[in-house]
């Protein structure tokens, strides 16, 4: 064999361990990004998750008021009481637990707008995290490309 033939052979077969390097990197890069895509696809279903109940809590928010303006502008809440009749006594007591009832509801619409807040403060947190997450995958595209 010639020493030209040799170091050809040689050459030949470096090339091929680097190509193979290569596809390795390239292969290891393509898990990252795979990787990356899965934990996005998680986050946005948790996002949306998030989003629907958000949506489900302000329609219960939105309840409560209602119910809330519907009992302060009921005329027979002001006026039922009638004096000596069983009836009366019972609305005389009903308009007495009234105030603790509304108390009730201003506290339940306000931990309800709370649990809303937090859940924004949530969704925010997700989106940050998604974009985070969206700038590795451009990040691991790039080193891809230049492979």
């Amino acid at each position: 064999m010639s020493k030209s033939f040799r170091e050809e052979q040689r050459i030949i077969k470096e090339k091929e361990r680097e190509a193979r390097k290569k596809e390795r990197a390239r292969a290891r890069i393509r898990r990252e990004i795979n990787s990356f895509n899965r934990e996005i696809s998680e986050l946005e279903s948790l996002r949306e998750s998030f989003r629907h109940k958000k949506t489900d809590l302000k329609g219960i928010n939105r309840e409560w008021n209602n119910d809330k303006s519907t009992s302060l502008r009921m005329e027979m809440v002001r006026d039922i009481e009638v004096s000596k009749k069983f009836e009366g006594e019972i609305a005389t007591a009903l308009k007495n637990k009234l105030p603790d009832g509304l108390q009730s509801m201003n506290g339940n619409i306000g931990s309800i707008n709370n649990v809303v807040g937090g859940i924004d403060h949530q969704i925010e947190s997700l989106n940050k995290k998604i974009g985070e997450l969206n700038s590795k995958v451009a990040v691991a595209r790039k080193r891809l490309s230049v492979i």
